[in-house]
């Protein structure tokens, strides 16, 4: 064999040929060649120093390296994508929009949550709070206020009104704490009856 015979004959190709031949920078040709992973001769001069047999070698695993590579990203995307999803693709809420519904923030939501107030279901990060549930809560606000609401709507103390629940002109529910307990109704027929004198 003499230097005048094509390169691709003599089985040694440059660093550039190798990187079009993987589809890859010199770079990584220059990396993967200093790791032992490309076979090359000390370079002298001009002449090609990678052995192309080899070179064909690593472009098979670096391939199937970048395929792996992809199939993660490609699952990520997927997970990210599911997160976003509800489970089912009808009778869910976002915890933002459970709270525009209750008139509370996406924080108060996840509360709820926690105390079983609002039936839901966790994807990846995401809370998927049930719709049903939201509503139900809702109607519930409309008839049932917390001490600190009665408070705000007849326009006095929370001690005022527990002397009203226990006197009786208040009507009271028993629950959990988390649920509202007093009857909105007689909360308002209270501050009337206040109002009046």
């Amino acid at each position: 064999m003499t230097w005048n015979e094509p390169r691709r004959l003599r089985g040694w190709i440059s660093w550039p040929e190798a990187a079009e031949l993987v589809g890859c920078p010199v770079s990584t040709i220059d990396w993967y060649t200093r790791k032992g992973r490309i076979e090359h001769r000390p370079a002298k001069g001009d002449r090609p120093s990678l052995k192309r047999e080899s070179v064909e070698e690593f472009a098979v695993w670096w391939a199937e390296r970048e395929a792996a590579q992809q199939a993660k990203k490609d699952a990520a995307v997927k997970r990210s994508r599911d997160w976003l999803e509800p489970p089912e693709p009808t009778g869910w809420l976002d915890t933002r929009e459970a709270g525009e519904i209750l008139g509370v923030n996406r924080g108060h939501v996840l509360w709820l949550i926690g105390q079983d107030c609002l039936k839901a279901v966790k994807t990846g990060r995401r809370w998927w709070v049930d719709e049903a549930s939201v509503r139900e809560r809702a109607t519930d606000n409309e008839q049932w206020v917390s001490h600190v609401e009665a408070a705000r709507i007849v326009g006095c103390s929370p001690q005022t009104i527990l002397r009203a629940v226990s006197g009786g002109s208040i009507a009271r529910r028993d629950g959990p704490r988390s649920f509202p307990s007093l009857s909105r109704n007689s909360v308002e027929s209270f501050a009337a009856k206040r109002g009046s004198r």
